[in-house]
């Protein structure tokens, strides 16, 4: 049985690399640059010198070869402010997708140089660098990889070296390659295969051509394409879509892909999962912060690594992970509930704006964010789990307008060692605002933070000017935009302070980095060695976790000593929004589809209501609604006109319909443009109590005469005799905790 099933399996993968082999569209086939250049040979005339490896290479200035230094051989080349724009070099036949390398050695006192490539047409694409990867012997080696992109529509790309100082820099051993398409080294571990036929894999090189037009990857429903995955000895239907929002998922043919299987297929126990590239989240770092987050109890993406082939074309190693379903909530022992985010589209049209090259773009863009769960039709449909997650969004919202303490929304333990942990192992790409993700616990009735997205391709990063996220400094008066007012606020609980510090010293603690390192140090390594078969510049380095651990445990005793000063005088930081905010007028229509936000408030028998919130700079027309975004069902008369928005002043409308629908369509002030706008299938938030929160209000909880303090979900009684002639109420969920000795007169 098994041979037949290996046969199969085998079968229908050579017959569909068949039916594919003639859809990707290539680039230049042909082109195998590989130019090395030291300075060593000189032409006849004393004028120019060669490429080591190709006679037909020249570069010009041979005046500025120099024996006086060098790195290797004979010579070197040397800049100074005469010859700042140096070893200039135009390679002809260079096509989208192209593969380039580039390294060249410098030397100097004053080493302020660049290497740069671009385009010969102005501002078309640009690369460049300034920063050494590797040094020795006073030697400093500038390297620049990338892939020439797929909108690119120059024929050369031009190649210099750029002295902007003002003092002789020496350069030395000069490498460029040129590559049709990067190789990719053949693992022997188990592979992941995926097919698309010409159609399906046409749709998404469309995709991708977009993203590089706008700047960056936006994806809707239209842009899922179906195919085949082969893995665990198995044929299985997926649908599958381009993944990313940044364009570093989609340069040369190594995309990063979002796939849902078909229903009732499983690859590795998951439905639903992404494939990225290992850079992306700094190779096994990632991995192993994941492993140390879920020994702790935290929620966590399930991750791993596989080599990935795409239309029977090796694409090399990829980082794969879990998506945000209920299989993630579950397979780590919790209770099914809602996985909640602030929807960041927004942001990103934001982004795109700048990358059109508009000058300064200022949208209400966090205002705008609205509230979403994941699987949101199946939440939608489902009882149960739909009136959680409306719990969820209003605990979500309240944190977003700092309504209520850190306490009062979230598992405080569950947050207090994710805060703690990024720090540590300096994850801070996760604790960003459009990068969170939290789980309602239906038992708490609070939200838990979910590890995941901690690193970037640049690696341990030092994205605040503090050693650690809580260890604030002034009050933020009309100083910070909102996000990072959100994130301060947490940080006036002294619950949550006192065990964000409880966990930051077990965290960089010898005893636990060697505990840590012990446990997963040994596969975190046997994946470092795969990945850098493919990265050599990635290394998974455990001392670095060490070095910044020591930073903690050094500055830990001051800041411990000031939040106690501050918690005993009750002292809260300020955060004020700013009193003054001025929004960009004229914006092109496709900002209104995420700035004009429409709910489901309520429904009576025969008719809906609409709510209509703008954030839209400019004044809104509401046409009407529809069931799909091509076709307008039910229109509005007259037609309703929605102001512009204002700083801190919402601009809404209601409006009855007759008939369920699933858009609005708006048109859009000066540009006559219409679009449209998803109708959330749910009332709007309004950081409403919760039913826990209703009860400790209604119930005088936590009782002070019973309770000596609660640790998570954990309730510590008072030690001794203690006389309750009230009732006390414990909620679901928390565990009540009784000191040997203690005696309860009821």
């Amino acid at each position: 049985m098994i041979k037949i099933k290996i046969y199969r399996f085998l079968s229908y993968l050579m017959i569909f690399s068949f039916l594919i082999s003639a859809c990707q569209r290539s680039g230049n086939e042909n082109i195998d640059v590989d130019i090395f250049f030291g300075a060593e040979t000189i032409s006849g005339d004393g004028k120019d010198l060669f490429a080591e490896n190709d006679s037909t290479i020249i570069f010009k200035g041979a005046d500025f070869r120099t024996n006086s230094v060098k790195r290797s051989g004979n010579y070197s080349y040397i800049t100074s402010p005469k010859n700042k724009f140096a070893l200039g070099i135009t390679i002809p036949g260079v096509k989208a997708d192209n593969y380039v390398q580039i390294s060249i050695w410098r030397k100097a006192i004053n080493a302020k140089s660049l290497l740069i490539a671009g385009s010969t047409e102005p501002d078309a694409f640009y690369q460049s660098t300034s920063e050494a990867k590797v040094s020795e012997n006073g030697w400093e080696q500038l390297e620049l990889e990338f892939f020439i992109p797929p909108n690119y529509t120059d024929d050369e790309l031009k190649i210099y070296v750029w002295n902007n100082s003002n003092d002789t820099i020496y350069f030395d051993d000069y490498s460029i390659r040129i590559k049709a398409s990067k190789e990719y080294p053949v693992y022997n571990e188990q592979a992941l295969y995926l097919e698309t036929d010409t159609t399906e894999y046409l749709k998404l090189l469309d995709v991708r051509m977009r993203a590089f037009d706008i700047g960056i990857l936006q994806t809707d429903d239209e842009d899922w394409v179906k195919g085949f995955v082969f893995g665990d000895g198995k044929m299985m239907k997926t649908k599958l879509r381009l993944k990313g929002d940044w364009l570093d998922h989609l340069y040369g043919d190594k995309w990063s892909f979002r796939l849902k299987l078909k229903s009732g297929n499983t690859w590795n126990r998951l439905r639903t999962f992404s494939l990225h590239n290992p850079k992306a989240r700094n190779g096994a770092d990632e991995w192993f912060l994941h492993k140390i987050a879920q020994s702790e109890g935290l929620l966590t993406t399930r991750y791993g690594f596989i080599p990935v082939y795409l239309n029977h074309k090796n694409l090399g190693m990829y980082a794969w992970e879990e998506h945000f379903t209920k299989q993630l909530v579950e397979s780590q022992d919790k209770r099914e509930g809602p996985i909640v985010r602030f929807f960041e589209d927004v942001y990103w049209d934001k982004v795109r704006g700048k990358k059109a090259d508009i000058d300064s773009i200022e949208i209400p863009f966090f205002e705008a964010a609205v509230v979403k769960p994941f699987s949101t039709s199946k939440i939608v449909e489902d009882t149960a789990t739909y009136h959680q997650f409306l719990i969820a969004q209003n605990l979500l919202q309240q944190y977003k307008l700092r309504t209520k303490t850190a306490s009062e929304i979230f598992n405080i333990d569950a947050l207090a060692r994710y805060y703690a942990l990024m720090d540590v192992f300096k994850g801070y790409h996760s604790i960003i605002w459009h990068n969170q993700r939290f789980y309602y616990n239906p038992v708490l009735c609070k939200l838990e933070p979910i590890v995941f997205d901690a690193y970037t391709e640049l690696g341990f990063s030092q994205w605040i000017d503090r050693t650690f996220i809580g260890d604030i400094t002034y009050h933020s008066v009309n100083l910070q935009n909102e996000p990072i007012l959100m994130m301060r606020e947490l940080f006036n609980d002294y619950e949550f302070v006192n065990t964000y510090i409880t966990y930051l010293e077990l965290y960089s603690s010898e005893g636990f980095l060697e505990k840590m390192t012990k446990d997963f140090g040994e596969e975190a390594m046997r994946y470092d060695s795969l990945i850098q078969m493919e990265f050599p510049e990635l290394q998974f380095d455990i001392p670095r976790l060490y070095e910044h651990a020591i930073s903690v445990r050094n500055d830990l005793a001051s800041f411990k000593k000031s939040i106690l000063e501050r918690q005993m005088e009750d002292k809260k930081w300020k955060n004020v929004s700013k009193t003054t905010q001025t929004y960009t007028k004229g914006l092109d229509g496709y900002f209104a589809k995420n700035l004009v936000v429409a709910y489901k408030m309520k429904q009576t028998n025969d008719s809906i209501l609409i709510k209509v919130v703008s954030y839209f700079p400019d004044p809104v027309l509401l046409l009407g609604v529809g069931n799909s975004n091509q076709k307008i069902s039910e229109f509005l008369h007259p037609e309703p006109e929605l102001d512009a928005y204002t700083y801190k002043n919402k601009v809404e409308y209601e409006f009855w319909i007759q008939y369920p629908a699933l858009f609005l369509f708006i048109m859009v002030g000066e540009h006559n443009e219409t679009v449209t706008s998803e109708i959330m299938q749910w009332p709007e938030p309004d950081a409403g109590l919760s039913p826990l929160q209703e009860l400790m209000r209604n119930n005088n909880f936590p009782d002070e005469q019973l309770i000596e303090r609660i640790h998570g979900n954990e309730i510590h009684v008072r030690k001794g005799k203690i006389t309750i002639d009230h009732p006390v109420i414990i909620p679901q969920g928390y565990q009540l905790h009784i000191k040997a000795g203690t005696e309860i007169d009821l």
